[in-house]
């Protein structure tokens, strides 16, 4: 190998560790009022709703936040929290880094995006940036960064130019 292919695969690999450096050490996953929350499972939910729609053999359910907190319990049911009034519109993935199969977030950002069009607000987010954004959410909770932040997923609209990238897509496919 030559001097200068070599030269251009370090850069590559520099620029790649470079990118995902400051991928990872964007905001990651704090709610609107800037609270880390964990979500933790109830053990005698309050109330019940119904779900949204089913996936396979889980419910997915899509309420406000407070509705969420009183219902989630430990399954393997998935917990959206609908935060698309707010001033920076968001739909927060309660548990997110559960799902790791790129398939299954592919379909439930689907899912989310046919919500969105049967009950349309101002959160705007391309499929891909939401999936880039899951997939480096998951990225980061594996290798422990941030494990407060990055075990949700917060898909708002401030996040859209920092996922809907090109290469990121590529990458991460």
């Amino acid at each position: 190998m030559n001097n200068s292919k070599k030269d251009r695969i370090k850069k590559l690999i520099f620029l790649l560790t470079t990118y995902f450096t400051i991928l990872l050490t964007v905001k990651a996953g704090t709610n609107n009022t800037g609270k880390n929350e964990l979500y933790p499972y109830n053990t005698t939910p309050t109330e019940t709703i119904c779900p949204y729609t089913t996936y396979g053999n889980r419910n997915i359910y899509i309420a406000d936040e407070e509705t969420i907190k009183r219902i989630i319990v430990e399954s393997n049911d998935i917990y959206i929290i609908d935060e698309r009034d707010e001033k920076d519109p968001n739909m927060c993935i309660c548990n997110s880094h559960l799902i790791k199969s790129t398939q299954e977030i592919e379909d439930i950002i689907d899912i989310l995006l046919q919500y969105e069009k049967e009950n349309p607000s101002d959160w705007e987010r391309t499929r891909d940036s939401l999936i880039n954004e899951w997939i480096m959410h998951n990225l980061g909770f594996d290798f422990g960064i941030k494990r407060l932040r990055t075990r949700n997923v917060d898909l708002n609209n401030a996040d859209e130019e920092n996922y809907d990238d090109l290469i990121l897509s590529r990458i991460l496919k």
